[in-house]
């Protein structure tokens, strides 16, 4: 180690800071070697006389040396009292060595730590939770093993999880979505109770630590063909004839996709279609920026327009192609619905709207229950309810189809 600590000659006579230096060596290790040769500026407009040092660390790395790495602080330190007639530079010379006895060499110094991103995509907790609660309500222990993928609609994560010997379709979404996974399953209940279309079976719901999910079983679908087909016609036409005393509405309110649908019980089912289906999407429309110039006049003009006699019949509420199906087996079924009483022909319009089911499904509800005259006019305006609703749910073109379709059932 050497001590290197600057001394400076400060008598009154001298005209020029002289730095000496104790270069002793007192260390049989590195050597650090400076050049400390004073250089002054001495420009005739200065002051000042500026010391300026070559510090530069020289090492002796010879075979013999153990590489003690020195460590100096070299930043000038200026003493700027107003009272001094000098700058005194005071630099920290202290070399600074590694002496790790253990280390022959420099040792470089590497972050090594792993960086893994190991989060899953749920906590095992939630799973866990849910696993327990399939547990009680089947009354059998089960463990799921096998964790997968699949669709789950446009606002759910769907899982198939099986323990080896039984699965079950999961539904996950976030915990303030509770509500909408109990009304389902409330509905799917509802539409069991009929004995008429198959549905899922819903077996757990609620919130398992910071998500709100629903279990349901599982069924393998395949592709159905005409006689599959005209029995869903026939099976829908069938749950279609439990009716309500209560009027128009149901026991709560539930969604259309994430949508609140009000499902408040009305005697009369057109002030129940213009107040609680096409008057409450034109208010979430207009709050997100929807222009539709004649919904005021469309609103005005529904009573002449649903002038049918309506029963109140249990609907599924959001029938279109994709959640309707029929298993392996050719069974028809029906899934994801959005359950209430209102006119069965909201069913039949939207199994229309986007690219319609197969003939064999009208041609088996019609021979079961024929729809009444004027269904074909009164279709659009239904359908209206679910293209506004898509542009809540998703903005874009839906309101320019919005507006064509009111153009349409006012000409």
């Amino acid at each position: 180690m050497c001590l290197l600590t600057p001394k400076f000659d400060l008598t009154p006579h001298s005209s020029f800071l002289t730095p000496k230096f104790d270069l002793t060596p007192h260390s049989s290790l590195l050597t650090p070697n400076f050049d400390l040769t004073p250089k002054f500026d001495l420009t005739p407009h200065s002051s000042l006389l500026t010391p300026n040092f070559d510090l530069t660390p020289k090492f002796d790395l010879t075979p013999h040396s153990s590489l003690l790495t020195p460590n100096f602080d070299l930043t000038p330190n200026f003493d700027l009292t107003p009272h001094s007639s000098f700058l005194t530079p005071n630099f920290d010379l202290t070399p600074k060595f590694d002496l790790t006895p253990h280390s022959s060499l420099l040792t470089p110094n590497f972050d090594l730590t792993p960086n893994f991103d190991l989060t899953p995509n749920f906590d095992l907790t939630m799973w866990t939770q849910i696993d327990a609660q399939i547990s009680q309500v089947t009354g059998e222990k089960f463990q799921s093993q096998q964790r997968r993928s699949v669709g789950g609609g446009c606002i759910n994560q769907g899982y198939a999880i099986s323990n080896g010997e039984i699965t079950y379709f999961l539904k996950i979404n976030q915990a303030s979505q509770a509500a909408m996974f109990e009304a389902e399953a409330m509905g799917l209940k509802e539409m069991l109770a009929t004995a008429s279309i198959r549905v899922p079976n819903p077996l757990s719901w609620g919130v398992a630590d910071n998500s709100s999910y629903i279990v349901l079983e599982w069924l393998e679908l395949g592709s159905g063909n005409s006689n599959s087909w005209e029995e869903m016609g026939r099976k829908l036409a069938a749950m279609h004839k439990t009716s309500s005393s209560q009027g128009f509405g149901w026991k709560i309110n539930n969604t259309i996709g994430s949508t609140p649908q009000i499902n408040t019980w009305t005697a009369d089912w057109t002030e129940f279609y213009i107040k609680h289906r096409l008057g409450y999407q034109f208010q979430l429309a207009r709050r997100k920026g929807g222009n539709f110039p004649s919904s005021e006049k469309l609103l005005a003009a529904i009573p002449e327009l649903l002038t049918h006699q309506v029963q109140p019949s249990l609907v599924h509420g959001d029938l279109w192609g994709g959640n309707a199906g029929c298993t392996n087996s050719g069974e028809p079924v029906i899934f994801d619905p959005a359950t209430y009483f209102g006119d069965r022909e909201v069913d039949i319009a939207m199994t229309e709207l986007f690219g319609g089911f197969p003939a064999a499904f009208y041609q088996g509800y019609n021979k079961a229950f024929p729809l009444d005259p004027g269904y074909e006019q009164r279709k659009t305006l239904y359908n209206l309810y679910h293209i506004l609703n898509h542009f809540n749910l998703f903005g874009g073109s839906y309101a320019s189809q919005a507006n064509r379709m009111i153009d349409q059932i006012l000409r």
